[in-house]
């Protein structure tokens, strides 16, 4: 959802909350407070990953972009490193990003 440029709306209805809230509490829990504890936690992981590679490979290990920037890219709700200089360098939003993104 999030990272296929769901707006609040589409996220809140996915999410199948039983009452209805004209804030979207939900949705709005969901990016404010979830995204960025998963992030968090993907971030660990590219960290473990990364000083796995190094470990086998050397310092100088040549780490795939990808994983260097997993977590930004699901914190920043983009699915390619294309995608994350496109919103980056346009200052463009999640929603917009992936609605104008080629």
């Amino acid at each position: 959802m999030y990272l296929h440029g769901s707006t609040y709306k589409e996220i809140y209805i996915e999410l199948n909350v039983k009452r209805e809230d004209a804030y979207m509490t939900a949705a709005r829990k969901f990016v404010l407070k979830i995204i960025p504890e998963l992030s968090y936690a993907f971030s660990v992981l590219s960290m473990v990953l990364i000083q796995l590679i190094q470990d086998k490979e050397g310092p100088d290990a040549d780490v795939p972009e990808n994983i260097r920037n997993f977590a930004t890219y699901f914190k920043e709700g983009v699915t390619s490193e294309g995608m994350l200089r496109y919103k980056t360098k346009g200052k463009l939003m999640r929603v917009e990003t992936h609605l104008n993104f080629k």
